[in-house]
């Protein structure tokens, strides 16, 4: 958030690089970090995975959530991610890939899909105009992430 806002141009979007490289306390704070976004990556695909059933299969009574179909969404989402970090000639591909994922990922599971549940789980008028609203604003953030990510690359 410093670098791209505020102009920080010393501060490195690997938030890791930014500290010290010295010192065994450095090296058990980078261990943890490991730790746990190896351990959030799982819990955010568990939550896109079961948002997506459950829009998919209020619309479609035909969807069925099963095991493999989740098998398939993660074969397919887990490479799609390290294809992109991949692909990208940058020495901060990593803090590409997770500028646009909470561009993109972050703003659906806030605003979007809510919104879209809102509009497809109530009747009422004004819950629907909420649910707009919020797919609209949620369209807007992720647009607009998207922009900068690309400007600032």
């Amino acid at each position: 958030y410093q670098r791209r806002v505020h102009g920080g141009n010393d501060t490195q979007s690997d938030f890791l690089k930014n500290y010290s490289n010295v010192g065994i306390p450095m090296d058990i704070a980078k261990l943890g970090v490991c730790f746990t976004v190896i351990g959030a990556f799982p819990l955010n695909l568990f939550a896109f995975r079961n948002s997506f059933d459950t829009l998919v299969s209020h619309k479609w009574t035909t969807w069925k959530s099963s095991y493999k179909k989740h098998l398939i969404m993660n074969i397919i989402n887990v490479p799609l991610v390290i294809l992109i970090a991949l692909v990208l000639p940058s020495s901060n591909a990593l803090g590409i890939v997770l500028d646009y994922n909470g561009a993109i990922f972050g703003t659906s599971i806030v605003f979007t899909f809510p919104g879209l549940a809102l509009n497809y789980c109530h009747a009422r008028t004004w819950e629907k105009l909420v649910g707009r609203f919020l797919v609209a604003w949620g369209i807007c953030l992720a647009v607009m992430g998207f922009i900068v990510t690309t400007i600032t690359i």
